[in-house]
């Protein structure tokens, strides 16, 4: 699924109906009020906190040292351009992607060898 194209990273803050649309995806009894978009790889749905570490922790703009003096940009550099944060955004599917991370990892390591 790489495309050389990279995406944004997006928390989305929900509203009541898609609070509801997403809880009757995943589970009424989930606490969900918030979304974190990664572009065509695959969506969270969960509180602010879960969704904010993982988009806190994706952010291109944060930088990870990987070696001494050596600092690689964001954790998926080969797929997310930006992070953005809004209460504006239309949602198409409401499930939560099964191993999000896994797939994240797999595509930027493919993107990598290309």
């Amino acid at each position: 699924m790489p495309t050389g194209k990279k995406h944004d990273l997006v928390l989305v803050t929900l509203d009541r109906e898609q609070i509801a649309k997403a809880k009757h995806v995943n589970g009424r009894r989930k606490r969900i009020t918030h979304a974190l978009i990664c572009g065509p790889y695959g969506q969270i749905f969960g509180t602010k906190q879960q969704c904010l570490k993982y988009f806190a922790a994706w952010d291109p703009r944060r930088r990870w040292e990987v070696a001494p003096s050596q600092w690689r940009a964001g954790m998926f550099p080969n797929l997310f351009a930006a992070a953005v944060e809004t209460d504006q955004y239309e949602i198409l599917d409401y499930k939560t992607t099964f191993n999000l991370v896994i797939k994240l990892i797999a595509l930027d390591e493919a993107c990598e060898g290309n």
